[in-house]
């Protein structure tokens, strides 16, 4: 499913992705869960490089989806959670962090459905960051 709005200029996409696969971590140089954040952090990135070239929607899904994970990790971390728990996932569901991820993603997204052009996305891009 393609979104509505105009494609950014296929050079300017790969001369994005160049720069943002460029500085993404490799999560095995490092020993904390804080490389596996920035791993997905850089790949969700990258997947908004390839919506503003694409307008795919397959590449939100990805991001979204990688939002939710790196947010149930982190609570299950910090919470210190027991994954034979049969209650993990009702626990991580009502953690505010997941709360509050899933309330800003589902802004976010509304957001992003109304882009319209890179101009937008650029916007967007600095909304979806001061939430950070």
């Amino acid at each position: 499913m393609s979104l509505k709005g105009t494609v950014a200029d296929q050079l300017q996409i790969k001369n994005m992705m160049a720069k943002c696969t460029g500085a993404v971590p490799d999560s095995e140089d490092f020993s904390t869960p804080l490389a596996d954040y920035a791993l997905s952090a850089g790949v969700m990135v990258l997947y908004l490089i390839e919506f503003m070239g694409t307008r795919d929607a397959e590449a939100v899904v990805q991001i979204a989806s990688l939002a939710r994970d790196i947010a149930d990790s982190k609570v299950q971390i910090t919470e210190d959670l027991n994954p034979a728990d049969s209650k993990l996932e009702q626990k991580i569901a009502d953690h505010p962090l997941m709360v509050a991820e899933l309330t800003a993603m589902k802004c976010l997204l509304a957001k992003l459905n109304k882009a319209g052009d890179t101009d937008d996305l650029t916007r967007f891009k600095d909304i979806a960051t001061s939430q950070a």
